[in-house]
């Protein structure tokens, strides 16, 4: 497996991946958006030249926002989420980032283990914040 910035030859990929993993899924036009923007950094692991996982990456001055992480159903268990993590964290500290920050539903537990996991804290939440009326917890890493 290799982590390599995702590129507009990853899309159909990425966006098969959005669909797969997340109700409120982003359309293919956003993360080309994102693909584009300088702010955003998309990595995805490979499998050769299969898509196993990507992740993506607002940052902005000395901070970042994680906005997705996900793997393919058949590929999880195999530290790939774990892996895009520390290599995107690496790519922002030597950027000079400071502190990461994301938002992860209160139902998603397995999500807020993994985060707890590589060193996130959970700092605020905001009340009602999805579709279903579930909390957003608020989690920081500070480098």
């Amino acid at each position: 497996m290799k982590i390599i910035k995702a590129s507009k030859a990853n899309l159909k990929a990425i966006v098969a991946l959005e669909n797969e993993r997340f109700d409120d899924n982003y359309s293919d036009k956003s993360i080309e958006r994102d693909l584009n923007n300088h702010n955003n950094t998309l990595w995805v692991a490979l499998d050769d030249d299969d898509v196993l996982g990507y992740l993506n990456v607002f940052h902005i001055f000395d901070e970042a926002n994680l906005q997705r992480i996900a793997v393919f159903k058949e590929s999880e268990g195999k530290g790939i989420a774990s892996k895009l993590l520390k290599h995107a964290e690496g790519y922002l500290k030597k950027k000079g980032i400071t502190k990461i920050y994301l938002e992860v539903s209160e139902k998603n537990s397995r999500a807020i283990e993994f985060y707890k996991k590589n060193e996130y804290k959970e700092t605020n939440r905001r009340k009602n914040y999805y579709s279903d009326l579930s909390d957003a917890i608020i989690m920081w890493k500070f480098f």
